[in-house]
């Protein structure tokens, strides 16, 4: 059974990764006696998501500043609030975080956030793990907001789940953004090969 001090508190933004691969974003609303997990995943609706058959796995995945963390849990149903009923098949794991190979690139990016808000920057830095930003100023991002970050490196096009790690100085017209992947997947492997390919090709180009 699950301590009900490990569990994410409620109002916490957390993120529903289901067996295909999906991930949506989602909100705890209650973390019950540590038996029961209650979340709003709002995107799920509107992504008109098939609905979830009793018993199917998931997993619930937040950040947190020390670490990263996860819930494998099963879906009970819904509550009369229309809150998904999550419980907890195993204990909390810490993921500790590891440093990725960025490599500086130049390429469009659009981040759309949670509302269905939609902007358009350029890349600075790509890793697996999460990428470095122009963004329009008038995007009004803040830590912690949530959304998905859809770019192209080579010929591979990429759509991931993101968090809003931190809105840095820029000038007028863009802010500087951090942007950390959420559960990338296979992409993770992809954005690797494509960040050790452009990282060779830089080399090259400065051989004399």
């Amino acid at each position: 059974m699950t301590a009900p001090g490990s569990l994410p508190a409620p109002a916490e933004q957390v993120f529903l990764v289901m067996d295909e691969g999906t991930v949506l974003p989602a909100t705890v609303r209650s973390a019950g006696d540590g038996t029961c997990l209650e979340v709003e995943a709002v995107a799920m609706s509107r992504l008109r998501h098939p609905a979830l058959d009793a018993g199917a796995a998931l997993t619930v995945t937040w950040r947190r500043p020390d670490a990263e963390y996860r819930l494998a849990v099963a879906f009970v149903g819904v509550t009369q609030e229309g809150w998904l009923s999550l419980a907890p098949r195993a204990g909390v794991e810490r993921v500790q975080r590891r440093r990725h190979v960025r490599a500086r690139v130049t390429v469009p990016v659009v981040f759309t956030d949670l509302e269905g808000g939609s902007w358009t920057g350029v890349t600075q830095d790509v890793s697996e793990s999460g990428l470095r930003c122009r963004l329009p100023t008038s995007a009004g991002l803040t830590p912690g907001q949530l959304g998905t970050a859809s770019f192209t490196l080579g010929q591979e096009q990429f759509v991931l789940a993101g968090e809003i790690l931190w809105s840095g100085a820029g000038d007028e017209w863009a802010l500087e953004e951090g942007v950390c992947f959420v559960a990338p997947g296979q992409q993770a492997d992809a954005i690797r090969r494509a960040v050790f390919a452009l990282q060779l090709r830089n080399r090259e180009s400065r051989t004399p």
